[in-house]
């Protein structure tokens, strides 16, 4: 009796535990223009690591076209000009030569410009 006791109560945590996880909403960081300018200038001045700089570049920014094709710039920057031995934790004066800091520069120069836009 004990034992099947103990087995329905089993059975019953996991079913609550699944059901709370497939409930459970996921959690996602919605790139906006303002997180979009904060990571290249933390980019510019030095503030930014290797890994954080990729998890921005692989972030999608299905919401807004202009800041996706940005992005593709951006990534298409890192590609041609970054450096190809990346270590733990790498400084962005390591990241880039200087063609692509510059570069780099230059795109956010055109996100600067652009009016602030809210969804």
């Amino acid at each position: 009796m004990e034992i099947l006791l103990a087995f329905c109560a089993t059975l019953i945590l996991l079913l609550a535990l699944g059901l709370s996880l497939i409930l459970s909403r996921k959690s996602f960081k919605r790139v906006d223009e303002q997180y979009f300018i904060d990571c290249l200038t933390r980019f510019e001045s030095g503030m930014i690591t290797s890994d954080e700089w990729l998890v921005f570049l692989s972030l999608p920014i299905k919401h807004d076209p202009w800041l996706e094709s940005l992005k593709m710039e951006l990534l298409e920057i890192n590609e041609d000009c970054g450096v190809r031995t990346v270590t733990y934790i790498q400084l962005p004066a390591t990241l880039m030569d200087k063609v692509g800091v510059e570069r780099v520069k230059s795109v956010l120069e055109k996100v600067s410009q652009r009016p602030y836009k809210d969804f």
